[in-house]
């Protein structure tokens, strides 16, 4: 009778031969993680094209094929309710405007205050290096933090040209919310609040003769048809836009797509935005001037001296109402003048 009984050693080499079969396979594709990016914009808007596309792009390239970031656009979600899409996982990815969700955020708010700052990506450096010294609100607690960054500085436009304190004084002017409201009441202006839908048509009616806004405003929404004159070297603040993502969203990642994420996270992504929209800003300016419907007016320093000087008291309230308001303002206007002169320096 024949013994078909396996010694170890067959076993043993059967073993191996089967583990060096399974290990000349195809190994399988990493899963690829789909991540909802509510953009708040048109498909085709300017700002998806030059500013949030190329970071998407820029996302799931580097990721080995494991992620698939993709852009969702409105109705999704919109500025009043994307703070809670993205904490509910509605959306995995949002751009909030931290004053558009009625939530805390008066420290950010430092960088919406008139006359501080300009230059785009230079404050939405500064931003993020106040944010990751622990100097901003808790309330960012609630979501991972992608990037801080701010639109185009705002400026005031008019239907006429605006050249003191006494052309502005008791003009009917859009606001964009409470900090441009308390800086037109401080200058002596009426403001007015009126959404964005509806700013065009009251502009043509004339319910207000100015706006605060900036190159978007006048291009995308086309406010320079009817309002030509802007006060080019006083600031109206700076809005604050985050880039959040849902915490959940983010501790399942795979370490590929993580990587991907922080690489493009921070400041790198910050200053990303920021710089776009500086570009985009003088962009529009030019496009603007060379059609005739933007004529900039520069206020000599005197007169400008007085309009800042109405001013001050909105940073001083703001300081008094802040808890560490005055060290988030040095550190915010240091950081600012720093990465400005480095801005500065590289362009000469």
């Amino acid at each position: 009778m024949t013994n078909t009984r396996k010694t170890p050693s067959r076993r043993f080499a059967r073993a191996l031969i089967s583990a060096l079969a399974l290990s000349v396979l195809p190994m399988a594709a990493p899963a690829q993680q789909h991540l909802r990016f509510a953009t708040a914009q048109a498909p085709d808007s300017i700002i998806m094209r030059c500013c949030y596309q190329p970071w998407i792009d820029a996302l799931n390239e580097g990721s080995n094929g494991t992620l698939d970031v993709a852009p969702y656009p409105p109705p999704f979600a919109a500025a009043d309710n994307m703070w809670d899409r993205v904490t509910a996982g509605v959306a995995d990815i949002g751009n909030m405007i931290t004053y558009a969700t009625g939530l805390p955020f008066q420290r950010t708010a430092v960088a919406s205050l008139p006359g501080l700052a300009s230059n785009a990506e230079a404050a939405s450096a500064a931003l993020w290096r106040l944010y990751e010294q622990g100097m901003l609100d808790d309330t960012f607690e609630q979501v991972h933090v992608l990037g801080l960054y701010t639109p185009m500085a705002l400026s005031l436009y008019s239907r006429t040209p605006v050249q003191s304190l006494d052309d502005l004084a008791g003009m009917r002017v859009r606001s964009t919310g409470r900090e441009t409201s308390a800086a037109l009441t401080a200058l002596g202006a009426s403001p007015v609040s009126i959404s964005f839908s509806e700013a065009y048509q009251a502009i043509s009616r004339g319910v207000v003769d100015g706006a605060v806004g900036n190159g978007n405003s006048l291009v995308v929404f086309r406010f320079n048809e009817m309002l030509e004159y802007e006060v080019d070297n006083v600031s109206f603040g700076l809005s604050v836009i985050a880039f959040i993502m849902n915490r959940d969203s983010y501790a399942n990642l795979e370490p590929e797509a993580r990587a991907s994420i922080d690489a493009w996270s921070g400041e790198r992504l910050s200053r990303h935005l920021g710089r776009e929209q500086d570009v985009l800003r003088a962009q529009f300016n030019d496009q603007l001037i060379e059609a005739g419907t933007l004529h900039q007016y520069s206020l000599p320093e005197e007169e400008r001296a007085l309009w800042l000087e109405r001013l001050a008291p909105i940073t001083e309230t703001w300081l008094a109402e802040t808890d560490n308001g005055q060290a988030i303002y040095d550190a915010f206007v240091a950081e600012y003048n720093a990465v400005l002169a480095e801005i500065e320096a590289a362009a000469n």
